[in-house]
């Protein structure tokens, strides 16, 4: 599965059992949402990325350390 590392904001491939507690993030899509490839690239500049850093701050808030995001 892949999950996001909050610290690094990176993506992790990461398989059970050795996957850590990790928060999810589900929103409804609209125009200019971000896809699974284009997350790879670090300069994407899109609306989606936005939903994305909400869903690093509530995480990082409830102490996870990794979030799955449904792009």
């Amino acid at each position: 599965m892949w999950l996001i590392n909050i610290e690094y904001m990176k993506l992790e491939e990461l398989t059970p059992p050795d996957s850590p507690a990790y928060a999810i993030s589900s929103y409804t899509w609209e125009d200019d949402e971000v896809t699974f490839q284009e997350y790879r690239n670090v300069d994407i500049d899109k609306h989606g990325c936005l939903k994305i850093q909400k869903a690093y701050q509530l995480a990082q808030s409830k102490g996870d350390k990794y979030v799955w995001v449904d792009t």
